[in-house]
């Protein structure tokens, strides 16, 4: 088809983006195809079309369907050890009998997948979820269309979490985050009290038996705000009759996922046996009382049912052996905010969370005199289930800071700035209470704290597994960084050992197994990757003994950089012409994107980032000393004047608060005093003389004037 034609003479064209949930990653294809169709279509009529359904894949080729038939392949519940009818505390083991295998958690596509056969064909299933639609949507945003267009949202369930996926596309709100993904299995006994439960990834489930009656046995899959039910058997123990299955009402999302919570679904009494005519009957054994009206006494609680205890209130938190059998007395120590949780002390001394509804609580406590207990959610999915997803990254509005020498604050303040960048140099052996000083006094200025770690100077090795647990602990700190970048200029031989510079290494060495430590002790900081080298030194290629930024970069974003950070990090340090050029500049290869703010930023867009964080920008002038070393020599006699210099900072400080893409701009440097081969002075806002005129430029920018 000509597409530049239907491009012509239709007002919209819907462009079908690809079903393969892996095309969405930053630079892949769906940004190929976007890259095609507005040169063939003016954006202005494209919309960009996708489907928000669960995907089956068999060999290159896709097909989309509801979550319910991408679930039919766990298959039915099948007895392995007893069966619908079986004695008191007779043992039973069930499985549910399809041919998926265990789920696992796809970063590319921000959901979870498995794998099944049919006539000895091999599927790939990919699930739906709303994070996973978030990033389909938001492929769109760089490209500024005249809208998307969704599929298949009448066939899901969670409203809230794809009505969020569909505000974040337009910028109105925040991606959704993705959760985690489990099979829930749950015992009910007669009086539809939770009496079993179990979660995780597991297809089959155990359990030890129970007195006589009717029971029942569920199977759900629970997907973050999303349950369903996979199977359920009834289950008659001892005198029992085997009763037929019922359609019961649909269960809240807590008693569900935490098979823990009483259920308000009325259900009819089993008939009673009928005792044969010659038997003598025996006599009714007598019943204990039911389990909600166990009396606490002079303790706090009371446990009125078998319940899990966790660690954390919620359920992407993973249980405590035992849980807690009901009759158990509980001291109460805290609560969620909502009142659904509670902290309590088993009698043991173990501190644990519990469902609210399972708790008998003695009248005369005060729960609303708790404490209001905040808990970071877990990186990892708790009760055994499928590995959860890496937390979503962090956003926010364009912020300043500077890097320093000294404490300059009142310079800094002046300039509108509210993040300081201080650097330490990692060797093996270093431990996180080494930074603390360097964080603290930040924090105690008024500042946000960026700490940039990269090693030693021209290493011939790193030990990754050392500098992860380094940065694990500096981010469990007492007084942690703000934010972390890891590593620096991590494409030339200088901050990387020679022959291993490769992009794939950085990330899956480096950056994720950092990503992982950093968010697992604190996932309120903000991860930056390291910022490579600006330069075309390598004639746009890469290597192992050095690499071009922007194919470095793009090598970073294939290797799944976007899924592992909050932001790219980015130097820029070698411009002389004003910051909205991208042409014009005086020297050799003047076109190349290096000499130019904007062509970084563009550069760096094209490889596939998303989020940018300048962790190093500034403007070189020698002026007071009338000239600069060769090396830094770029337009005789000393790059700029102190009059540009203040005005190139100003202008790039306001091309990156309006971008929407840069997140972190730190200023090169504050207050330096250096000045030999490597003249940092000359970058510097306090000027020799103490006076600051990229101070009053800079800050007028950031107060709107």
């Amino acid at each position: 088809q000509d597409w530049a034609a239907i491009g012509q003479s239709a007002d919209i064209v819907y462009a079908q983006m690809p079903l393969d949930p892996t095309a969405y990653t930053a630079g892949g294809t769906a940004d190929s195809l976007l890259n095609w169709a507005i040169r063939q279509v003016n954006r202005s009529k494209l919309v960009m079309m996708v489907d928000a359904s669960a995907v089956d894949r068999l060999g290159e080729s896709f097909t989309a369907l509801s979550n319910d038939a991408a679930l039919a392949n766990f298959g039915e519940l099948q007895f392995l050890q007893g069966g619908e009818q079986v004695g008191a505390n007779e043992s039973i083991e069930v499985v549910l009998s399809g041919n998926a295998t265990p789920l696992e958690w796809d970063g590319s596509s921000l959901t979870y997948k498995y794998s099944y056969d049919d006539a000895g064909q091999n599927h790939n299933v990919w699930l739906s979820n709303p994070a996973a639609l978030a990033q389909r949507l938001g492929v769109s945003r760089s490209y500024n269309l005249r809208g998307v267009s969704v599929r298949g949202l009448g066939e899901l369930e969670d409203g809230p979490g794809y009505g969020a996926a569909l505000a974040s596309a337009t910028g109105q709100t925040a991606a959704p985050e993705a959760t985690g993904a489990a099979i829930v299995w749950t015992i009910r006994d007669p009086q539809g009290s939770v009496v079993a439960s179990e979660s995780g990834s597991d297809f089959s489930f155990a359990w030890g038996g129970g007195t006589d009656g009717n029971y029942e046995l569920s199977a759900e899959f629970a997907l973050g705000n999303t349950i369903a039910t996979l199977d359920s058997t009834s289950i008659a123990i001892g005198d029992a009759p085997v009763v037929a299955e019922e359609t019961t009402e649909e269960t809240t999302e807590a008693e569900e996922e935490t098979a823990v919570a009483e259920t308000d679904t009325s259900e009819e009494t089993a008939p009673e046996p009928t005792p044969e005519p010659e038997a003598e009957p025996e006599p009714e054994p007598t019943a204990a009382p039911p389990p909600a009206n166990l009396d606490p006494g002079s303790e706090d609680a009371v446990v009125n049912t078998n319940a899990n205890v966790r660690t954390g209130p919620g359920l992407s938190f993973g249980t405590i052996a035992g849980g807690a059998n009901a009759g158990t007395s509980v001291s109460l120590i805290g609560r969620t905010s909502d009142n659904s949780w509670y902290q309590i002390v088993l009698p043991d001394g173990q501190e644990g969370w519990i469902f609210g509804t399972l708790l008998n609580v003695n009248s005369g406590v005060d729960l609303g005199g708790l404490e209001v207990v905040e808990v970071t959610p877990p990186p990892g999915g708790g009760g055994g289930g499928a590995p959860a997803p890496p937390p979503a990254p962090i956003s926010g509005a364009f912020e300043l800071g500077g890097q320093t020498a000294g404490l300059p604050v009142g310079p800094m303040q002046i300039s509108g700035m509210t993040w300081i960048k201080r650097q330490h140099k990692w060797s093996p052996g270093n431990t996180g209470n080494d930074v603390q000083g360097l964080i603290t006094e930040g924090h105690n200025a008024g500042f946000k704290v960026l700490l940039s770690i990269p090693g030693q100077l021209n290493p011939s090795s790193i030990d990754f597994a050392s500098y992860v647990v380094f940065l694990g602990q500096v981010a469990a700190l007492s007084d942690p960084p703000d934010a972390i970048e890891v590593w620096n200029e991590m494409n030339i031989t200088r901050e990387w050992p020679a022959g291993q510079i490769n992009p794939t290494s950085y990330v899956n060495d480096m950056l994720i197994p950092a990503y992982t430590a950093i968010k697992a002790a604190n996932p309120n900081i903000l991860v930056i990757t390291g910022a490579p080298a600006p330069t075309g030194f390598f004639g746009g290629s890469c290597g192992g003994n050095g690499c071009d930024d922007a194919p470095y970069i793009a090598g970073m974003m294939a290797a799944g950089a976007g899924s592992y950070s909050d932001c790219v990090g980015v130097h820029y340090n070698e411009g002389i012409v004003p910051p909205s050029w991208t042409s014009g500049d005086p020297r050799g290869s003047g076109g190349h994107y290096t000499r130019y703010y904007q062509g970084m930023v563009d550069a760096y867009v094209a490889a596939g980032a998303r989020s940018l964080c300048f962790t190093e920008i500034g403007y070189l002038s020698g002026e007071e000393w009338g000239f600069v070393p060769g090396g830094f020599l770029w337009k005789a006699p000393f790059n700029l004047t102190v009059a540009e210099h203040a005005q190139y900072l100003a202008e790039a400080v306001s091309l990156a608060a309006n971008s929407g893409i840069v997140r972190l701009f730190i200023i090169f440097n504050v207050d330096f005093t250096t000045w030999n081969d490597d003249p940092q002075a000359g970058y510097a806002m306090i000027r020799p003389n103490g006076g600051c005129p990229a101070c009053e430029t800079v800050g007028n920018v950031m107060r709107g004037q």
